[in-house]
């Protein structure tokens, strides 16, 4: 690895990693290396910092299983918290993914790992970052009870660099990640999340691919149903904001929470035009219903008459809403579902 702040090589010693260039000193925290000076605190939405702790002391003693499930029993939303941790089978990735047995795999703002341990099981290795420590060590702890060895878990995030040599990875995931990486830095949200993707094009190998699942800000749960926008500091869902023109989403989100609107999202072109701006080469765009999170369905975008035929077998499920049938009988079939996909899965090639 290298140091997030100047490149240098790492040298690991007893309770920390040495840079070579800087001369930093960065921890090594329960096992799992620090390596960013501004460590966060999630799943704060599910539990306060003791009881994250008494959480990973019932990992190491119980398993991280049966620690899961105590958890999730004094939870407002268990549902949400054990889908994280819990449910890969609706987060594997390896059977979309251009994954082998030899690949070796970034998972960038991993959460509790849900990706990453269904990728682990395809590939060579997994390195999970998260900017949180206590998932980080949670992972870590899992790897541990599980004998797991292929995955590495790191604390890392809002550095100047990625702490990896270039061309370390096949396969790069950004999962719902790149949307919120603005909050943690001053400066244009756009340039921020555009150094971020050139970082991601600097540790992919020629040939490999950059994993990119996010909202689409003309999205037709947004702009057709009237769905409000939760990106923000306060969790607040704010109707219509991602489809207005910058400066007045900055606006509205000022007087409606009172905080700046930071978390951008874009529409099909505009991810393609960041995408090709970040160095690479071609992008495939998919609609993963019914989001990003859960993939029950990946409807390919690129292909019209392959969208359609998907689309009319998701109206088959009887479980969709009214409003949702309604919205997607319209876009069925038309160019207008590429661009009004409620979210985005994409595979960027370099």
């Amino acid at each position: 690895m290298i140091c997030p702040n100047c490149k240098g090589e790492l040298t690991k010693r007893a309770h920390a990693l040495t840079c070579g260039g800087c001369g930093k000193d960065w921890p090594i925290e329960g096992g799992v290396p620090v390596l960013t000076e501004s460590s966060t605190w999630y799943p704060k939405e599910h539990m306060t910092r003791e009881q994250f702790e008494g959480f990973l002391r019932d990992v190491e003693l119980d398993g991280w299983e049966r620690a899961i499930e105590t958890a999730v029993g004094g939870m407002e939303k268990p549902r949400t918290f054990r889908a994280l941790a819990f449910d890969e089978a609706r987060r594997d990735l390896s059977h979309f993914l251009p994954v082998t047995g030899e690949s070796v795999v970034l998972d960038y703002g991993c959460g509790m790992g849900g990706i990453s341990f269904g990728l682990a099981r395809a590939c060579k290795q997994v390195c999970s970052i998260d900017q949180s420590l206590f998932r980080s060590r949670f992972i870590h702890e899992r790897c541990k009870n599980a004998g797991i060895s292929n995955i590495t878990a790191i604390c890392a995030g809002n550095s100047r660099y990625l702490p990896f040599p270039d061309e370390s990875f096949d396969v790069v995931v950004l999962n719902g990640v790149l949307e919120w990486m603005p909050l943690a830095s001053d400066g244009n949200p756009r340039e921020i999340q555009l150094a971020a993707l050139r970082e991601m094009n600097r540790v992919t190998r020629k040939g490999g691919v950059l994993y990119v699942s996010i909202e689409n800000r003309f999205g037709y749960r947004y702009v057709m149903l009237g769905k409000g926008d939760s990106h923000n500091q306060e969790k607040r869902k704010l109707r219509y904001v991602t489809a207005l023109p910058r400066f007045l989403a900055d606006m509205y989100s000022r007087m409606a929470i009172g905080h700046p609107y930071r978390c951008y999202l874009y529409s099909y072109s505009g991810y393609r035009r960041m995408l090709l701006e970040a160095d690479f080469s071609a992008c495939d765009f998919y609609f993963p219903y019914p989001d990003h999170n859960t993939l029950d369905y990946i409807v390919p975008l690129e292909d019209g008459a392959a969208a359609a035929c998907s689309v009319e077998h998701l109206l088959g499920n009887a479980a969709l809403s009214r409003k949702e049938r309604w919205a997607l009988g319209l876009l069925k079939g038309t160019r207008l579902l590429k661009y009004l996909a409620q979210d985005y899965s994409i595979i960027a090639t370099k």
